[in-house]
């Protein structure tokens, strides 16, 4: 039951944070690549992040995110990462003992730098893309954790005050979807470097970081210098809320279009347009005094900032203008297109004000499949069996996967 109940939340938040995955026409991000052939996806992610990989805009904007610190990471650790990912997901076998001994040195490498940092609890972080749908070690309070936050939801809810009366079945499953989403962040909060590793491994967007990183930049590289990769090891911010998280787009230096980021369920509080403006100035003007300034190298980007209870702004993360989500602002909308290239002279701010028309069917829909899923496992089993102490393993020439 509780593998079921783990696997659910991740589904949903995958489903969440890839739907419409790109706001560029022609992209394609699909990017599970076989022998050399690189896919455009690959390509054209891979060639839209300068100044945009976590080491490089970290310095710039350390000062209004989460403590972060870097740890190398080997190429044969980065192989052996995606021979487990494949292993584990794909069902292909290419994951053996030499790659469990080599990610139990990783391992112990990564406890010693937790230790080091101190943290209470973190995120774990590629260049490229964040591991938000990996599945963490197996967690006895997620269930409960959710079923709390339900309560919460529930406990909450003013009829006389919301914006717009719900249906008894569309008011459920909005609680449902916003508690399961909360939840899925909350179970993302890695204690050791075994639940950074399953979260590693399991995920699509960790794997399609390691692709580009191995299939292209390595190959392309012609500085004759070795290129770095590393983890980000980031401060968990137990003060972020869902409901607060913000994509901002951002065209020559003026934020064009803000767009509530987790958008499938409705937040009660903004079905008042006072508190909206309210919410879209803050977010302007953080950007506007503190952050503008230090982004003059770039003409455009889309950045994703968090609103805490006490009114102060933080940023999670910027991101490409042309590969990342619209999430409410749309690029195939014409009035959306206006709205992304800078001409419409006020910032447009888009907040849920309605559930989607099939969102019961979408939470039953994924219940079902996850019936015929085997979610007895996570990743980490597979190096217990195969390197069931911690073995180290150094100096081994690994051959290439991909």
């Amino acid at each position: 039951m509780e593998f079921k109940f783990l696997n659910i939340i991740y589904l949903l938040i995958f489903l969440l944070i890839n739907t419409n995955v790109s706001f560029a026409k022609e992209s394609n991000t699909k990017t599970e690549t076989k022998s050399n052939n690189k896919t455009e996806g690959v390509y054209k992610l891979a060639n839209s992040i300068d100044g945009l990989k976590m080491e490089d805009w970290y310095p710039i904007l350390k000062d209004y995110t989460a403590e972060t610190f870097f740890m190398d990471i080997k190429l044969e650790e980065i192989e052996s990462m995606i021979s487990l990912y494949r292993t584990f997901r794909k069902k292909k076998n290419t994951f053996d003992e030499l790659d469990a001994k080599i990610l139990r040195n990783m391992e112990d490498r990564l406890n010693t730098r937790l230790q080091e940092i101190g943290f209470e609890g973190f995120f774990i972080k590629l260049p490229i893309r964040s591991c938000k749908e990996g599945i963490p070690s197996k967690t006895a309070e997620i269930e409960k954790m959710n079923e709390e936050m339900t309560n919460d939801l529930r406990n909450s809810y003013k009829p006389e005050v919301w914006g717009k009366e719900l249906s008894p079945q569309d008011l459920d499953d909005n609680f449902k979807l916003h508690a399961l989403m909360t939840t899925a962040f909350k179970a993302l909060k890695c204690r050791n470097a075994e639940d950074a590793i399953n979260l590693l491994t399991s995920s699509f967007l960790a794997f399609q970081d390691m692709v580009i990183h191995t299939q292209i930049y390595i190959p392309e590289n012609k500085t004759g210098k070795e290129l770095k990769y590393t983890f980000a090891i980031r401060s968990f911010e137990n003060r972020l809320r869902l409901e607060r998280e913000f994509r901002c787009f951002v065209k020559n230096g003026r934020m064009v279009g803000i767009s509530q980021f987790y958008y499938l369920f409705i937040i009660q509080e903004y079905q008042y347009p006072e508190r909206v403006a309210e919410i879209k100035e803050k977010l302007v003007t953080f950007h506007d005094k503190f952050i503008k300034p230090l982004m003059t190298h770039m003409e455009e980007y889309v950045i994703d900032l968090v609103l805490f209870d006490d009114g102060t702004v933080n940023v999670i993360e910027p991101n490409p203008y042309h590969l990342s989500d619209g999430r409410l602002i749309k690029v195939d909308d014409e009035k959306d297109q206006e709205i992304l290239a800078g001409k419409v002279e006020e910032t447009v701010i888009r907040v849920t004000k309605t559930v989607p028309s099939d969102l019961h069917e979408i939470v039953v829909a994924f219940e079902q499949k996850l019936v015929k899923m085997n979610s007895h496992r996570v990743s980490y089993d597979f190096i217990k069996e195969l390197a069931p102490d911690n073995t180290i393993c150094y100096n081994i020439s690994f051959p290439d996967l991909l």
